[in-house]
């Protein structure tokens, strides 16, 4: 904020913004909000001349996006479902449900690409609040269930690339290999 002056106005949702990342080298910027009339859609912006490179319709609310540290792949999470797509052809590489324990909240890429981290919410006080790693090549998924207290809100992984963070509601975080 060198300047203070508004440098782009990206107009495309129609309702109101439910995601927003940002690739590691800073040439895409991925938003998903809500459709008045499909349910959901992605938008993927070239940040060099703030032109709209791809979108994408769903059939509901997205609520987590990461893109991939390679440029190739958008990780889009619906209620328990992370979806991968391939950012050129517009295709889905692959989707997983990871089971249970309410939706995901927030999705990163580890830095060399090769795992997923999603962190879900309890509904209802009934479940436990829940992380997940998904490996990307095999597609395994393997969870891991926080203390009943904690509320997981946010997941990235540090420099190294096999720990993840998982911050709390409850204002604590959780470093996991």
């Amino acid at each position: 904020l060198t300047t203070h002056k508004l440098k782009a106005d990206l107009v495309g949702h129609v309702e109101p913004i439910y995601g927003l990342t940002v690739s590691p080298d800073g040439r895409f910027l991925a938003t998903s909000g809500a459709s008045r009339f499909k349910g959901g859609s992605i938008r993927l912006w070239n940040t060099y001349n703030w032109t709209l490179r791809r979108e994408w319709e769903i059939g509901g609310q997205i609520e987590a996006l990461s893109l991939s540290p390679d440029r190739r792949h958008l990780a889009a999470c619906q209620g328990a479902t992370l979806t991968v797509f391939d950012i050129t052809s517009g295709k889905e590489t692959f989707s997983v449900g990871v089971r249970g324990y309410g939706g995901i909240q927030d999705v990163a890429y580890s830095p060399n690409g090769a795992q997923i981290v999603v962190s879900m919410d309890e509904r209802h006080g009934v479940l436990e609040p829940t992380f997940a790693r998904i490996n990307v090549k095999t597609r395994e998924v393997k969870r891991k269930i926080l203390p009943k207290e904690e509320d997981n809100d946010f997941v990235a992984f540090l420099s190294d690339g096999v720990t993840a963070a998982i911050g709390t509601g409850n204002g604590r975080l959780f470093l996991w290999n």
